[in-house]
């Protein structure tokens, strides 16, 4: 193998990073700096084999370091070609007639690179020449240019596998920071490269046909329905052979709710979770429906309570106030217990009456009340503690308790509220945050 060898740097002029200063000659605009550091030399690479590849390498370590972000306009060429080394905000002298000396960012027009260094090939030996050192900017913030911010092969390789995890894009992000604290790598270049995987993993097709793909891979129980008119997929429901056989063997207690930040068409997503023994959480089954009518609550039970073996049925289900989903899960397990989270509730009937209250502390107050009748744990002290606050707030605040009498206690006391809830086996499962966490 031939060897290659580096000669000498020449520093033609030093590399200047401080403000611009203006003059004029002769029709033209020559900006230049004043303060100045010098470039690195190449005394420890004298004598080395070194290819190509390699001193490119080291020019971008040099570069880093110096927060200078250069590129190679010709990179791509044949192997033995000379490669230029151009500053990436390398302006050039400016034609007064043609561009406004004001604003320095319109100054796109090259005729010669102001910042660039030229590596060639010449009798085997490689040498790196300073043509112009001078910098018309300043320090650049590296974590926000995406050039600097590129990620190299060991990097792509823990994204993809952390990806193929189901690790988040922010934690993949502190892990490449613990991993190198000098990394330069934004959340964005995460979100990229994750968009990149995806695509590779779809081969060219649809998201629904990898849907399709990965769901006759793993074996999993799915029913789809086309629409009658469109003849196009209106919905569909899939249930991983391990996530039948938990519940199967956890089917007491199931919670159930609708997210949308799932999927990029905003389509209703139901998740199914179920419980075990140790109080974990596992996904049980999925839906995508058309909308939130109780047809598509319907169809997507029926296709759940096919999952069950003979006489093991779900004695619990926990829900949002979903009309629609309540009167289905009454059509298809008549004899479950639908118990409606105590999380959503809170939630409106706080965004209901803050604005009643004058004083955030009265909001508080009166919430704590609010808990302690919510966890009466009998009838008769759910009796006491009502009359206390209707003695307590009637008057003043007659909204606020009109707005949770009529709309919560009195359709729907036997669904949240502890002497009535707790008479069902439900684990200690009364709100399905569980359904959105695991989202």
């Amino acid at each position: 193998m031939a060897t290659s060898t580096v000669g000498a740097m020449v520093q033609k002029s030093p590399v200047s990073l401080s403000r611009w200063r203006s003059s004029s000659s002769h029709g033209r605009n020559k900006r230049r700096l004043s303060a100045s550091i010098r470039c690195a030399t190449l005394n420890d690479l004298i004598g080395s084999d070194l290819l190509r590849p390699d001193l490119g390498r080291w020019l971008e370590d040099v570069e880093k370091h110096k927060a200078l972000v250069v590129y190679s306009p010709n990179e791509g060429g044949y192997e033995g070609r000379y490669l230029t080394r151009l500053c990436y905000q390398g302006y050039y002298f400016l034609d007064l007639s043609a561009r406004d000396l004001g604003d320095p960012e319109s100054t796109l027009i090259k005729i010669h690179p102001i910042c660039p260094g030229y590596s060639r090939e010449d009798n085997n030996e490689w040498k790196i020449e300073v043509i112009y050192g001078y910098h018309n900017h300043g320090f650049v913030h590296l974590e926000a240019h995406p050039y600097i911010s590129r990620l190299d092969e060991n990097e792509q390789k823990i994204i993809a596998e952390m990806f193929n995890a189901g690790v988040k894009p922010r934690k993949i992000l502190s892990a490449l920071k613990k991993r190198n604290p000098e990394n330069t790598t934004t959340i964005r270049t995460i979100y990229n490269e994750k968009a990149k995987l995806y695509r590779n993993q779809l081969d060219g097709g649809t998201p629904i046909q990898y849907l399709f793909k990965c769901i006759s891979d793993s074996g999993y129980i799915s029913f789809n329905q086309v629409h009658p008119e469109t003849n196009q997929l209106d919905r569909i429901f899939f249930a991983h052979p391990t996530s039948v056989r938990l519940s199967n063997m956890f089917s007491n207690v199931f919670l159930i709710d609708c997210t949308y930040k799932t999927n990029r068409y905003r389509l209703p997503l139901l998740c199914i979770v179920g419980v075990t023994s140790m109080n974990q959480s596992f996904f049980s089954s999925f839906a995508f429906m058309p909308n939130e009518t109780e047809a598509s609550y319907l169809w997507a039970l029926q296709c759940f309570k096919f999952m069950f073996e003979e006489n093991v049925l779900p004695t619990i289900f926990v829900t949002d106030r979903e009309i629609a989903l309540m009167n289905a899960i009454k059509v298809e397990f008549p004899h479950a217990k639908n118990l409606l989270c105590n999380v959503h509730i809170n939630r409106n009937i706080l965004a209901h009456c803050k604005k009643y209250f004058k004083h955030g502390k009265e909001c508080d107050k009166y919430f704590g009340v609010w808990q302690n009748l919510i966890n009466s744990p009998t009838e008769s002290e759910f009796d006491l503690r009502y009359n206390e606050m209707l003695k307590a707030y009637g008057e003043k605040y007659p909204n606020v308790l009109f707005y949770v009498t009529t709309t919560w206690i009195v359709p729907y006391k036997e669904l949240f509220i502890s002497s009535w809830v707790d008479k069902y086996l439900h684990l200690g499962n009364t709100m399905t945050n569980r359904v959105e966490e695991a989202a």
